[in-house]
């Protein structure tokens, strides 16, 4: 998304991540602009102006389909209300790239332990390999199901720096945070991160996710305005 056609239309690209996050399991947002701006606290004014980019043709989208266009009218008796086209790819890029990760990491630390392995060893790993190489569309891997639960499995895997797992589920037990509230957090710290990086100024790093959590960082409050864009 940052690096593809939509560079440098920051508008178009916070709000194009606001209805990724919000769309229903097929892509449609149906919303109005202000209850869109509501519901992210992102000033009306961008929102108007991203889903005026994101409805154009774009003859240097690298997707195809409906002449480049990010989002399509669920109706056209109607000004608002939307399906994103190509919804699918979007919601599978953050699982890919989780997968990837893991695997990365993986076999990392099989290489490590290789040279110390006897040929058994070897061979009763492959099994293993071979479920990892084989996981389905959930976003978790094969263990994960066992040793955490669903609601931290989701709040992790929506945190966009993926951080000492394990200990962030210690962390996600002892506080026990509402997961909605961490979510809307998350969505809106993101869109603040965004705003920061399109105007130029300083954007700090995201805290580790055991650090979010200990800091109880869903109540920080954000700003989606910067100097430059008042």
């Amino acid at each position: 998304m940052y690096e593809g056609s939509l560079y440098g239309q920051w508008e178009a690209i916070i709000t194009f991540q606001q209805m990724i996050v919000i769309a229903d399991d097929e892509g449609f947002v149906d919303i109005t602009p202000p209850a869109l701006s509501a519901k992210t606290s992102i000033p009306l004014e961008i929102i108007q102006k991203g889903i005026e980019i994101l409805e154009s043709d774009d003859p240097y989208s690298r997707t195809p389909g409906e002449d480049g266009k990010r989002i399509i009218r669920i109706s056209d008796k109607r000004p608002w209300g939307w399906k994103i086209v190509n919804y699918q790819k979007y919601r599978d890029m953050a699982s890919n790239e989780d997968r990837k990760r893991y695997m990365r990491q993986y076999m990392r630390e099989y290489r490590k332990q290789e040279k110390f392995t006897d040929k058994k060893d070897v061979k009763d790993c492959k099994p293993k390999l071979a479920q990892l190489t084989h996981t389905d569309t959930d976003t978790d891997t094969y263990t994960d199901k066992n040793k955490y639960s669903v609601d931290f499995l989701e709040f992790y895997n929506a945190y966009p720096l993926k951080k000492s797992k394990a200990k962030a589920f210690e962390s996600w037990k002892k506080l026990k945070p509402n997961l909605k509230d961490c979510l809307f957090a998350i969505k809106n710290q993101m869109a603040e991160k965004s705003l920061l990086k399109a105007e130029n100024e300083f954007c700090p790093p995201w805290k580790h996710p055991t650090t979010w959590l200990n800091q109880k960082c869903w109540e920080d409050e954000v700003q989606t305005t910067t100097k430059k864009i008042i």
